[in-house]
């Protein structure tokens, strides 16, 4: 039972990290149109920073 659970949670830490590296490549791929959407001044900067921060 304890290699069943160790196997899943060592499947789940990539199934969870997928998904963040994809938005963070998204970031990259579409940070000027994502820059409307940004509240403070600086959008680009800031979209750039999250894709980095999520990969």
């Amino acid at each position: 039972m304890k290699t069943i659970i160790f196997n899943i949670s060592k499947i789940g830490k990539y199934l969870y990290a997928i998904p963040m590296v994809i938005f963070g490549l998204f970031h990259f791929l579409n940070a000027s149109a994502m820059a409307g959407m940004v509240a403070i001044s600086g959008g680009v900067f800031w979209i750039y920073l999250t894709g980095l921060s999520l990969i």
